[in-house]
């Protein structure tokens, strides 16, 4: 493709496009071309709307969840994916480490300060869990188009959930908390997840009765606050027709996703804990056979002693 201006002293504001490709048949082994005028304004145009198409970033939320943790979020996040409302903004993004900024900014939020939410969700589609189910009604002043979906399961399932998984992690006290604050970052994100415990859910998620009504009067208030046209209560065990029919699109064919289990959360809760116990052994085993083999190396062999004269004499004989 070459650019090459057309007719410079009549049309100052015209440039010719010229485009050469090869042309190979049995009877021509020559290069035919095209040309054509265009006005510069109008190439402006053209190419910046091409511009846009290949580079626009994602700059509003379609999918807002209002769904507790522990109510089929992970699996939630998968099946939107799946749809074509990703990236996806979960709690996983968080732990998946370089979310500081994120942090700091729901820290401030659960405090009531002026928080700039466009930032954290700039390149993501959709978003379900906590902390992002927390401030729901925020998101949806900010991205009025979005959806919402309420994922709900049996209160409480979700409250034995809840205390034996996500709670287990950042209890005080807990071996996963000390081992997470080894880390800065993780010591940082342990604001975080004070900040839900203590503010969200008054620090009393422990008690059965208490957290069961905060789950009911939830819901309640997110079917009272969100117009009935654009929220979806959903159960992950009614699978893709609900979700779809909400949103639009039709079922596709893979399975409906299975994601974040409690036996799997349990089983890495297990392992984590079983490692922060073995590690110190671990580590001190090593260090045993290290020194062994440094005092090894640097110690001189023994020499084997000379026999004595008497001997060496008895033995030529």
């Amino acid at each position: 493709l070459r650019c090459t201006p057309a007719h410079p002293s009549i049309y100052p504001h015209t440039l010719t496009f010229t485009l050469h490709w090869p042309c190979r048949s049995a009877t021509s082994n020559s290069s035919m071309h095209l040309s054509r005028g265009v006005s510069l304004p109008l190439l402006a145009l053209v190419l910046l709307g091409v511009a846009a198409s290949w580079s626009s970033p994602v700059d509003a939320l379609k999918v807002i969840g209002a769904g507790l943790p522990r109510t089929g979020t992970a699996t939630t996040k998968k099946a939107l994916e799946i749809l074509g409302f990703g990236p996806c903004y979960h709690m996983f993004v968080i732990l998946e480490g370089g979310r500081s900024e994120d942090i700091s900014t729901f820290v401030n939020a659960s405090k009531g300060q002026e928080v700039d939410f466009r930032r954290v969700y700039k390149d993501f589609n959709s978003a379900v869990d906590f902390p992002t189910a927390m401030y729901y009604k925020e998101l949806m002043e900010l991205y009025p188009e979005a959806k919402v979906v309420l994922t709900v399961r049996k209160v409480e399932d979700w409250h034995e959930s809840v205390r034996t998984t996500i709670r287990e992690f950042s209890r005080p006290g807990s071996l996963t908390r000390s081992a997470f604050a080894l880390s800065p970052y993780m010591t940082h994100f342990l604001e975080l997840a004070d900040s839900i415990w203590n503010v969200f859910f008054e620090g009393r998620i422990e008690d059965r009765e208490w957290a069961i009504g905060k789950y009911h009067s939830w819901v309640a208030e997110v079917k009272r606050s969100v117009p009935a046209e654009k929220l979806l209560v959903f159960d992950v065990r009614e699978g893709w027709e609900p979700l779809c029919k909400f949103l639009g699109v039709p079922v596709p064919q893979e399975r409906f996703p299975d994601e974040n289990s409690g036996a799997e959360v349990r089983l890495h809760l297990w392992l984590a804990k079983g490692g922060i116990v073995l590690a110190p052994a671990i580590v001190a085993l090593a260090a045993f056979f290290l020194v062994r083999g440094l005092y090894r190396l640097v110690s001189p062999t023994p020499s084997k002693p000379k026999p004595s004269a008497d001997r060496q004499q008895k033995k030529n004989e």
